[in-house]
């Protein structure tokens, strides 16, 4: 198990009782707090923490349980992260089959799910918290309550509002109750959780589960009699149960982030495990990652008929199939018969390019008589009534003029220009609606990828990766971005590459191709498919 345990024994007269807070942490996406964000394809997210309270005294046991996770969207904090909470997030649209999986199991496992959503209204948070708000309500999970509290600004304003929180979650955990038994006889048993999250799932998460688990142990002691012991019992169970909720907080931050929780007691001591943390996360978690990975991959880390069984079979089956460690073999022959295991289906993929020029006209002038982007798109639609494509990747250079300023910090406004155009067309032209599950944008360069909603349950390990091959490597007027996805059992790449132009400069081009086929990098997307041993 990689968790917290603690354990404290308190003394009631002359009878002794144990409190411990146990935080299990999932092995279904493991990994440190910049590699591993968001959800993954099957549903499970970043840094999820199953934490239990718990109190055994005499022949009586009871426990309550709550749990932590990252949102449940795909989203990232790209480069180097110092003192800021840049998000990159994906379209909401391309995220609810995962989205969907989540709750789906949390569901299955506890019951009744309740969500308090920490986020504040910052930089990327607003986005997140504001995206996540908007895939729940249009999911069939809208029977979960959502409470959006945004921690530090309430904080600021008086430490007392926490109360307010406190109030409206009052009535989902007497609703959630506990578990409690005497002996073998099971009187009382938890219903559902509360899953909370801010951004890290660390120190404001770790705040309010202190608070949500101090709650539940008043309920938790009146049922096993406390209350009617003589002295301060009470006093001393609450002062030991958010002691070990404050060192669980501790340890569970250093597994993830590297230091303990800010506290927010000492602002010396939470200004070094922020700087700490910067250090850590930014430059040397890298490794830890890879240590995870291992770990948890065994031999098949970086096994490539791992990843094509992967795909061939359900993840349930991957995960339960312990022969798989027994008989390596049994991958290479498994991957052997794919053609007798499987079917085939046709996919049609549309992918074209096109320099637009520095992107201020929609139209080219070589399409200037043409009212819509069909032309190019679907050049035989009229005419053979041509099946609409399942997945349409378009790439476009000098979407703006490459000057100094735009090599500082390209403007997006043509690029949500030509996003939006090329959509419109695409749904014009067929009468379907199309998913934008890419908009990517390297200074000139823009990799767009739209996808038929029908096929979005079959599509994972979806990921980006750019590569700068201007001066050197230095800026992006020149470079290369990469899309990779698996349909069902099949891995497809998409690049969309901008080198140096005229006759003279080959070698040029030559060595740009090189540095982005040797430089493009998608992260382990499989880190989770793993057998347990």
């Amino acid at each position: 198990m990689c968790g917290s345990v603690l354990i404290r024994t308190i003394y009631v007269g002359h009878r002794t009782a144990r409190v411990a807070i146990i935080s299990r942490l999932s092995c279904e996406r493991v990994g440190t707090r910049f590699n591993v964000r968001g959800v993954n394809d099957d549903g499970h997210v970043a840094n999820f923490v199953e934490s239990e309270q718990l109190i055994l005294y005499e022949e009586q046991e009871s426990s309550f349980v709550q749990i932590r996770g990252s949102v449940p969207l795909f989203w990232e904090q790209p480069g180097i992260q110092v003192g800021s909470h840049k998000v990159k997030l994906r379209t909401v649209e391309i995220s609810m089959p995962a989205f969907e999986r989540h709750f789906q199991l949390l569901k299955k496992i506890y019951g009744n799910i309740s969500t308090v959503n920490l986020l504040g209204s910052k930089e990327g948070e607003k986005l997140l918290s504001t995206a996540f708000q908007t895939a729940l309500k249009g999911s069939s999970h809208v029977d979960v309550p959502l409470i959006p509290y945004d921690y530090h600004a309430q904080m600021k304003i008086s430490k007392e509002s926490i109360n307010e929180l406190l109030r409206k979650l009052e009535p989902l955990i007497k609703e959630n109750q506990f578990f409690h038994k005497t002996n073998d006889c099971v009187y009382r048993t938890q219903m559902g959780v509360i899953r909370t999250n801010c951004l890290d799932c660390l120190d404001r998460t770790n705040s309010v589960q202190i608070l949500i688990g101090m709650k539940a142990l008043t309920a938790q002691l009146a049922d096993l009699k406390m209350d009617q012991v003589k002295g301060n019992i009470i006093t001393r169970f609450e002062e030991v149960i958010k002691d070990l909720w404050i060192k669980n907080g501790d340890q569970c931050s250093v597994i993830y982030a590297g230091t303990g929780a800010l506290e927010g007691k000492s602002k010396f001591k939470d200004a070094s495990r922020s700087l700490a943390r910067t250090i850590q996360n930014n430059l040397m978690d890298s490794s830890k990652q890879e240590a995870f990975d291992l770990f948890l991959f065994g031999c098949n880390f970086g096994n490539h008929a791992y990843d094509k069984a992967a795909n061939l079979v359900p993840s349930t089956v991957l995960k339960g199939g312990y022969y798989f460690y027994e008989c390596p073999g049994a991958l290479e022959a498994l991957v052997e018969k794919q053609d007798e295991i499987s079917t085939k289906e046709k996919l049609s993929v549309f992918a074209g390019t096109w320099n637009v020029n520095g992107g201020k006209n929609m139209y080219n002038v070589a399409f200037r008589h043409e009212q819509s982007l069909d032309a190019w798109i679907f050049p035989t639609l009229n005419i053979f009534r041509q099946k609409t494509y399942d997945i349409i990747a378009i790439g476009l250079e000098e979407i703006v003029d490459l000057n100094a300023s735009n090599l500082m910090k390209a403007s997006t406004t043509n690029q949500r220009v030509w996003r939006d155009g090329i959509r419109k067309s695409i749904i014009d032209a067929t009468n379907e609606k199309y998913v934008v599950a890419v908009c990517e944008q390297l200074v000139g360069v823009c990799l767009l990828v739209f996808l038929k909603p029908i096929i979005l349950p079959r599509v994972r390990d979806l990921c980006v990766d750019e590569v700068k091959t201007g001066m050197g490597g230095a800026t992006g007027n020149k470079g290369s971005i990469a899309v990779r996805m698996t349909v069902d059992a099949t891995s497809l790449c998409f690049v969309c590459s901008h080198f140096a132009a005229g006759q003279h400069e080959v070698s040029a081009r030559n060595e740009d191709f090189m540095t982005a086929w040797k430089k493009i990098r998608f992260p382990m997307v499989r880190e989770i498919e793993k057998i347990r041993l």
